[in-house]
């Protein structure tokens, strides 16, 4: 089944996406088109696939078309003399039509970007596969998207590496090349707030894309999780649902499948005007750009705003800064927003509206209770699922990386030691509600640790821009906004350094990744005291690593043999 995300459909709404209002996607390293074309095709075909993100198809620049004998599918893909790479993109002609596509292609073969209009929304659609010698693709794939990527963001393929070193790998052999990796591939998802989307349905469960096969009997021993999809947080509604496929197939990887709900956004006429690109001068309307922008947001925040342009606000906040937060913003352009203000205009005129915006910024950092209350205002999309206004996602990516750098300086690299007894602390599913107290004595202790935490960043501000509960004791934390993963990261790591203090093992290790906190113990403990560490916060998991579910590795090493 499935895994789907947030909650259960209910009837009515299970019926309609099994008509047109949902497109299913795979994402699959092939290790090979040529040679086996009908039972790649067949596999997709199987699962009734819409789009399909293949890796390794193994096409060099002296073949033909090997994708002629489609009929029904537009193939965009790429050619490379070494065989080892090679990504394609297949799309069911039914569903584009003949709207305009756009791509952009890598030179060695290591990844396809295909920007189209589906069911009447736009996709940047994006194949990856990272070599296991060269980051040097995935480096250039993230200038890219930087510029090149609008509407909705999906991006599926084979990174070669598990993020999480403890639960995405099943082998103690340890792979030089794919920590080299790492730090790139945690860059790039880092860049566009993208999404684990498996792992953020699955957080405490064990299921592997990548097998070895046994020469002698010739069985497939799922080993690793290499293959993931890839999703901004904002556009993570969208995912309905997500799956790694359990049954055989002619690769050494298994097929990620997942399902995209259409039409899911609310949209209506943007409340300022957004010029074409192509037209655009930006000298020639600054004034009419910050005039409107400014027209609409006193109406929105109930009242006129001070803007004072000094020199220490552009110290406070950096112009680069608002400007790389705009570009990694990678959610539906005109997606409707509570203030009326979309995000494509604000990705058409930042020029015109940075000075404003480092202006308003460095007020609410200096100034945390002036900040107008509608500031942080969205509308849920789905369940514990918000879109927020682009003003407020501009200052929570910006506070966001000053809280991940922070964390990073922090993180302990992976140390193989079988004796060890794990640990692992995850978030529960559902709402998170978070003391406010649990937040100060979070941040009193980050104050005080070397390297310390980025001066800028205030605890206060965080109480104004975070959603209150009811009783105002807790602050809510929603997907959808940047600073949510960040936080709820930094929460794990304090109830994993309690826990460490309970058990009395000074030596044991803490490994800190974006989704989850390892500790890794040097003596076995009771599991009373992981029930214990339960209670620091109740929609946190505490649980023995070893004992985590492991999906779909009997039934993948039964149908090897089949």
């Amino acid at each position: 089944m499935f895994q789907t995300l947030g909650c259960v459909a209910p009837l009515q709404h299970i019926i309609l996406m099994g008509t047109s209002r949902k497109l299913s996607f795979l994402t699959w390293n092939i290790r090979g088109f040529k040679r086996k074309t009908e039972e790649v095709m067949a596999e997709i075909e199987k699962h009734e696939c819409h789009v399909a993100f293949i890796q390794e198809t193994h096409i060099n620049s002296t073949d033909k078309n090997v994708f002629a004998s489609l009929d029904h599918w537009k193939p965009f893909f790429t050619k490379y003399k070494p065989k080892e790479r090679g990504v394609a993109i297949l799309i069911r002609k039914e569903i584009v039509g003949k709207s305009k596509i756009w791509t952009r292609k890598d030179t060695t073969g290591c990844y396809i970007v295909v920007k189209c209009t589906i069911k009447g929304q736009l996709y940047t659609l994006v194949s990856v596969y990272v070599h296991q010698v060269d980051s040097r693709p995935l480096k250039r794939l993230r200038m890219i998207l930087e510029n090149f990527a609008e509407g909705i963001l999906l991006i599926g393929g084979d990174f070669n590496i598990a993020l999480n070193t403890y639960l995405d790998r099943d082998s103690l052999t340890l792979n030089e090349r794919h920590f080299m990796l790492k730090p790139t591939v945690e860059k790039f998802m880092t860049s566009f707030h993208l999404v684990d989307v498996w792992r953020r349905l699955n957080p405490i469960a064990r299921q592997y894309t990548y097998s070895i096969v046994l020469k002698d009997s010739k069985e497939k021993i799922p080993i690793s999780r290499l293959d993931y999809v890839f999703v901004p947080e904002e556009s993570v509604q969208c995912v309905q649902k997500c799956r790694i496929s359990e049954e055989n197939c002619c690769s050494d990887h298994q097929p990620v499948l997942f399902e995209i709900r259409c039409n899911t956004n609310r949209k209506s006429p943007n409340h300022l005007d957004v010029r074409a690109k192509e037209k655009m001068d930006i000298s020639k309307f600054v004034s009419a750009v910050s005039n409107q922008w400014l027209s609409c947001k006193e109406k929105f925040w109930g009242r006129k705003f001070v803007f004072t342009f000094s020199q220490d606000a552009f110290k406070l906040i950096n112009v680069l800064d608002v400007q790389k937060a705009i570009e990694s913003l990678a959610g539906n352009e005109k997606v409707k927003r509570k203030d009326g203000v979309s995000l494509l205009f604000y990705k058409s005129y930042y020029c015109a509206l940075i000075p404003y915006l480092c202006a308003f910024y460095h007020k609410v950092l200096e100034q945390p209770m002036t900040i107008p209350k509608s500031f942080n205002e969205g509308y849920p999309v789905f369940q514990h699922h918000y879109i927020f206004n682009v003003d407020y996602l501009i200052l929570a990516t910006i506070m966001a990386r000053w809280l991940s750098d922070h964390l990073d300086s922090h993180s302990t690299d992976y140390i193989v030691d079988k004796k060890c007894k794990k640990v692992l602390f995850t978030f529960k599913k559902g709402p998170k509600m978070v003391p406010w107290s649990f937040f100060e004595r979070c941040f009193n202790t980050e104050q005080q640790r070397e390297p310390r935490l980025h001066t800028k960043f205030k605890i206060d501000i965080l109480e104004n821009i975070l959603q209150n509960s009811p009783d105002r004791r807790y602050k809510i934390l929603y997907w959808g906004c940047p600073l949510t993963p960040v936080l709820m990261r930094l929460f794990l790591i304090h109830i994993a350094e309690r826990f460490v203090e309970h058990v009395k093992q000074p030596k044991a290790k803490i490994h800190i990744s974006i989704d989850n906190v390892i500790v890794s113990l040097s003596e076995n403990v009771s599991r009373d005291l992981l029930e214990k560490a339960e209670t620091e916060l109740p929609c946190v998991h505490c649980k023995f690593v070893d004992e985590l579910t492991r999906v779909g590795v009997q039934v993948a090493t039964n149908s090897s043999n089949s």
